[in-house]
């Protein structure tokens, strides 16, 4: 919560970074602005009852707009989803509700929050990238390898990568990552692999991993392969750079849609900024002991919208009208 609510209403925080990633000037989309929070999860999951709860107390204090970082798997009918009957009542009473169409992708026909009077949120990226390069040999470069053997970092033998670079493809999911930090290594690369493609949603190793593009892995494992033992190389951290074309792209992780409840309703509604958002995190999620991270997701890019349709329905309020139905388009 601490994450999404500081993506909008965060005030300016000079120096903020992760583990030295992203280091600037943070803030929230609109610093002045109000967030009333309502509990409705727990560890053990999200009770239908909690969340009609909370969007009843939300509606009754009389929030401008509903921001729901959150959802159900595929599938829900609208009359069994608590968050489409709550909404609807929301809906009602001129509150928009925006909702995270989650991170279900990039495979079809994974979507949240598919019910047609909800704003559905996919994330995109940025034009930040946060840099680091495999340079040419220099004073501080190690040996370069690469093994389709061992193409998922699954090696057993620390002796025969201590010291040395690996290139390996990245697949989160599997669970060798998990040891990476242990192993005696100069550092990792992991390459994405063809379906996510330029979407690198950076995972919570350490300062040795680096992560790059499937086209980037490509280059690299054809040096290894063309240079043999000889290939070396050094990591170069360039820290934040702007401007990275093309963007916004739709992220790999990003539900596509459609609804399979309804073929008729098209969704997502909208692209928003959700990857690799740094913002406010509290400690005691344990993750991290520092007060800021980096995380991807429709979660992510759902504050952002209702930050921005806040704000076009106070200019709609000004004018004598507020219809939450006319803000997605």
């Amino acid at each position: 919560m601490g994450h999404t609510s500081s993506i909008v209403a965060w005030n300016f925080v000079p120096g903020a970074s992760y583990h030295g990633i992203g280091t600037g000037t943070v803030a929230g989309i609109d610093p002045r602005a109000h967030i009333a929070m309502y509990k409705v999860c727990k560890n053990t999951g999200c009770d239908d009852s909690a969340i009609l709860a909370g969007l009843d107390a939300a509606i009754k204090d009389g929030v401008d707009i509903l921001s729901l970082s959150l959802g159900f798997s595929k599938g829900v009918r609208f009359d069994q989803d608590p968050i489409a009957i709550g909404a609807f009542s929301a809906i009602s009473k001129g509150i928009l509700v925006v909702c995270a169409a989650g991170n279900g992708g990039p495979i079809s026909g994974f979507l949240d929050n598919d019910a047609p009077w909800l704003l559905t949120v996919t994330a995109g990226s940025v034009d930040r990238s946060f840099r680091a390069e495999e340079g040419k040999p220099s004073s501080k470069s190690y040996p370069l390898i690469f093994s389709e053997k061992f193409r998922y970092c699954e090696y057993d033998e620390d002796s025969v990568i201590a010291g040395k670079i690996i290139v390996c493809e990245n697949m989160p999911e599997k669970n060798q990552y998990y040891k990476i930090p242990q192993l005696m290594l100069a550092g990792v690369v992991l390459f994405n692999n063809e379906i996510n493609g330029y979407t690198i949603d950076l995972l919570d190793y350490n300062s040795r991993v680096v992560q790059v593009t499937e086209a980037d892995g490509a280059i690299l494992t054809y040096y290894v392969s063309s240079s043999g033992s000889n290939s070396v190389a050094a990591i170069t951290y360039n820290n934040t750079l702007l401007g990275i074309r093309p963007s916004p792209v739709v992220a790999s992780l990003s539900s596509r849609g459609p609804s399979t409840v309804d073929a008729g309703v098209l969704k997502p509604d909208i692209l928003a900024p959700g990857l690799n958002i740094l913002a406010a995190w509290p400690r005691e999620m344990g993750s991290t002991s520092e007060p800021y991270n980096i995380i991807s997701g429709t979660s992510m890019a759902t504050p952002h919208v209702s930050v921005v349709s806040q704000r076009l329905s106070r200019a709609h309020t000004l004018h004598g009208h507020r219809l939450p139905s006319s803000l997605p388009s």
